[in-house]
């Protein structure tokens, strides 16, 4: 077994410029995910209509996609 959790921390986190990624992210989600801290951030151009990306604690992303955080983690550490 194993701690998941999500929330919608205070601290924001806006246009942040992600290696690899074109434009600027806004964080809209953060999980610890087996005693990682990551972020979802999510396109300031975009929005939804773009894939939101995962990032490590030290914001390097690891993923993406359209679905929730712990989905995203889920399906990448599966791999």
């Amino acid at each position: 077994m194993y701690l998941i959790t999500s929330t919608k921390e205070k601290k924001e986190m806006k246009q942040i410029k992600l290696e690899g990624y074109k434009g600027t992210y806004t964080k809209i989600d953060e999980a610890w995910y087996y005693g990682f801290k990551y972020y979802l951030f999510e396109s300031d151009v975009y929005g939804d209509e773009a894939e939101a990306v995962v990032t490590n604690q030290d914001l390097e992303p690891i993923t993406s996609g359209y679905d929730d955080i712990v989905t995203l983690l889920d399906d990448y550490f599966e791999r």
